[in-house]
């Protein structure tokens, strides 16, 4: 709401657009946490604000008449500073600086190319946008909940996929996220077990490694060690913020 100056609250009515989404999260199997109001979720709420906030805006100005010009130069100010300030601009711009200093999207890129077109994968966040085009693709952080989104029915992998690509420092959002929250907190905690399940199941080896990223290969541990997840730190005082755990903090224990 301050993002809109508050402006919505002068035309109250027209938030009642915002119920039918609100409504739809409360009757999740989230039951509506937190997390939707953090994330791109938020976004079914916009028409709503939006609206309301035009038609505060037109109020304010039938009310306050001579004060027009100072009206619109303030809520220009402020979106200005909504957009460089509150908006994702700023992690973008951080996020692409230290790929470029570590290699990050050409390892990645590297990575992805080298699994066949044909093949299943199962994934953490980051790959799954540049995999998303598979046939057989499969989400381990949903593994890791162990329950759809938004929803109480189970997830589960039908049989081990041919690859898992896994960025380690994820596995650290996964605890941090999911075990926080009311909802997931109960089936997170034996997340690391169901990966451990898979991996097990799978016989998964290393087939190629850059940096956090892993990719490995189903029936490849005979070649090489079975894949272990990495130790996670007790310790996650400031790891609420999720984009923390990629400024070159670790959550892992030595």
């Amino acid at each position: 709401m301050v993002v809109f100056l508050f402006l919505p609250l002068l035309r109250p009515k027209f938030l009642l657009l915002a119920l039918i989404p609100l409504l739809q999260f409360i009757l999740s199997g989230s039951g509506g946490s937190a997390l939707i109001w953090q994330i791109h979720y938020a976004a079914l709420f916009l028409p709503a604000l939006v609206v309301s906030s035009i038609f505060g805006l037109k109020y304010l100005r039938q009310k306050l008449p001579s004060h027009t010009l100072a009206i619109v130069t303030i809520v220009t100010i402020a979106n200005v500073y909504n957009l460089i300030v509150l908006g994702p601009r700023v992690a973008i711009i951080k996020n692409i600086f230290f790929d470029l200093r570590t290699g990050g999207w050409r390892n990645e890129n590297q990575i992805i190319s080298s699994i066949p077109a044909r093949a299943s994968v199962a994934a953490t966040y980051m790959p799954l946008a540049k995999l998303s085009s598979r046939q057989n693709l499969y989400a381990l952080h949903y593994l890791y909940v162990g329950k759809k989104q938004f929803s109480l029915k189970d997830y589960k992998i039908p049989k081990p996929p041919d690859y898992l690509m896994i960025d380690e420092q994820e596995l650290g959002t996964f605890k941090v996220q999911y075990e926080s929250l009311a909802w997931s907190a109960a089936t997170a905690r034996d997340g690391f077990k169901r990966l451990e399940d898979l991996i097990t199941a799978g016989d998964y080896g290393i087939l190629k490694r850059a940096k956090n990223l892993v990719l490995l290969q189903k029936d490849l541990s005979k070649n090489s060690n079975l894949y272990q997840l990495p130790a996670i730190s007790p310790n996650l005082r400031g790891y609420i913020i999720l984009n923390n755990i990629r400024s070159g903090e670790t959550v892992f224990s030595k």
